[in-house]
């Protein structure tokens, strides 16, 4: 999975192949029948969040977009075209 999706990201291609609405679907669904059977799930659970600030976001761009959520929370940008981490300016205006 990650050899077809880190390279993605960091070229910055966001073109939907599996779309952030369907990963949060997907994932929903998994957290919410473990729940039903009693199986824990804190790492899906905090994955679930993830997904959820995605979605709201990024909806229709491609499931790496999740990336972007971390971006803007941390204020660096994640690209190779970048030769060293570059500040981003998050929608609220607020320059990191």
């Amino acid at each position: 999975m990650f050899r077809d999706i880190a390279p993605r990201i960091v070229a910055g291609d966001f073109d939907p192949t599996f779309t952030v609405a369907l990963m949060h679907k997907d994932n929903r669904l998994a957290v919410n029948f473990a729940d039903h059977v009693g199986v824990p799930t804190v790492v899906g659970a905090a994955v679930h969040q993830l997904n959820t600030l995605a979605l709201q976001r990024f909806a229709g761009d491609d499931s790496a977009a999740v990336i972007k959520v971390i971006e803007e929370s941390i204020g660096l940008e994640a690209r190779r075209h970048a030769p060293s981490a570059s500040p981003i300016v998050a929608k609220n205006g607020d320059d990191r």
